[in-house]
């Protein structure tokens, strides 16, 4: 392979046509050998007077990459064949085996640069008003302490304990951005179809004057269906969800499984005239590892965050993954403490890769553990005031600063949107 690819740089710069004979000559190889698939790549050339190296590189691996298919097609014939073949494993090993080829035939970014360069590139950008691409939420709160959103290409965790409201905050964050005709694929690991669909539709029907629980919604009580305005419901649901938001419902998912999505959610979202911006998943720890590290969970999780944080910049999205904590985000009395970066599962991982960190905290969480008749007076009415409070916690900004803003939420109707009451960011020094 070094010797035809040699042998094609000479004849390039010698400014010699490109051919079979030449090559051959270069490189001492007998006329009549005509298997070798250099060679075919070098007939393929033919037609290319003193072509660059760009077009020889990008000519070999196509062909290059033709030929993996070509094997990858025999692959799956021989494990299609074999006693006891299952259809979906045969598929995710081929679907493996598709993404490790194409992401061997994409392009090779420069990543060498002398600083001159690097400065240069900056003040170009600047004369040029080019600004950092942010992807905003809908959070004006949020927005502003982030500086305009979530970073494309970057890679940010949406931390929190069980019933705090992650889910929520991402499914909000997800169907804000494709109201503002961003292209947005939410990747849902931990609820049903029916489960997602009667959330984002709660959450759609929030902001008109038909306003339902989303467990009703899901129960499918007499109510809904008998209100007399449930034509209109309906109707107005659908009009609200023709935005650019797709979904993938699985129950575990591969960094296979993610970049299958990914391409689809980018032809669909197209469809709509849109741009896929932000990837949500829901959530990290119910990622499947590749099986190369199998036993060691450090090591697993690694692999994952290394896998989306590559994506995130390959794709140009801004990745949204939430993250459940461990068991020391909880006392000795049950209740929630206020979380950090060492709360995570893995944090060091997590820590290493992330660009961003959000918590959700809410107070009313371990006010809500009690019922409401036991607690005391002053915890009643502590209750009262911070039910709809829903803390948004930025423990980590690569490229900002740190804090944390409040929201208003209603997690019942899958609902978090700017606090009407709340005081200006708290800002971390």
């Amino acid at each position: 392979c070094g010797q035809a690819w040699a042998a094609m740089q000479e004849l390039a710069e010698e400014g010699r046509l490109i051919e079979r004979v030449a090559v051959f000559q270069k490189i001492g190889v007998s006329v009549d050998d005509t298997d070798d698939p250099f060679m075919v790549a070098v007939d393929k050339m033919k037609t290319y007077q003193r072509p660059d190296s760009l077009t020889l590189i990008n000519a070999v691996r196509n062909l290059a990459g033709l030929r993996w298919m070509l094997k990858l097609a025999g692959m799956i014939q021989y494990e299609a064949w074999l006693p006891g073949a299952v259809a979906e494993q045969v598929g995710r090993l081929v679907a493996e085996e598709v993404n490790d080829v194409l992401a061997a035939l994409m392009p090779e970014q420069e990543t060498f640069i002398m600083a001159p360069e690097l400065i240069g590139n900056v003040i170009c950008a600047m004369q040029e008003r080019e600004v950092c691409d942010f992807v905003p939420t809908g959070l004006k709160a949020l927005d502003e302490m982030t500086g305009g959103g979530l970073v494309r290409g970057d890679f940010h965790i949406l931390g929190g304990q069980p019933s705090m409201g992650k889910t929520t905050v991402a499914m909000e964050i997800a169907r804000k951005t494709a109201i503002g005709s961003a292209g947005v694929l939410f990747i849902s690991l931990v609820m049903s179809a029916h489960q997602t669909g009667v959330r984002l539709m709660a959450s759609l029907l929030e902001v008109s004057s038909f306003a339902w629980a989303y467990l009703d919604l899901m129960r499918q009580v007499p109510a809904v269906a008998d209100d007399p305005e449930f034509a209109d419901i309906i109707r107005h649901a659908m009009a609200e969800a023709k935005i650019p938001l797709s979904f993938d419902i699985r129950s575990s998912a591969t960094m296979a499984d993610v970049q299958s999505a990914v391409r689809k959610a980018k032809h669909a979202v197209a469809a709509m005239g849109a741009d896929l911006k932000l990837v949500v998943v829901d959530y990290l720890n119910l990622m499947t590892a590749s099986g190369r590290y199998h036993g060691n969970k450090v090591q697993e999780v690694g692999e994952i965050l290394r896998a989306l944080k590559a994506m995130a910049k390959r794709d140009n999205v801004a990745l949204l993954v939430l993250a459940q904590l461990n068991r020391q985000s909880t006392n000795q009395e049950g209740q929630a403490e206020r979380p950090t970066m060492a709360h995570l599962r893995d944090s060091g991982e997590i820590e290493m890769h992330a660009d961003t960190i959000l918590f959700a905290f809410r107070e009313a969480y371990n006010l809500e553990r009690t019922t409401y008749e036991e607690l005391s007076q002053q915890n009643q009415r502590k209750l009262r005031l911070c039910r709809n409070d829903l803390e948004l916690i930025v423990a980590k900004k690569r490229m900002g600063r740190t804090g944390s803003v409040t929201l208003w939420c209603d997690l019942s109707k899958n609902v978090v949107k700017d606090h009407p009451y709340a005081t200006s960011a708290r800002e971390v020094a």
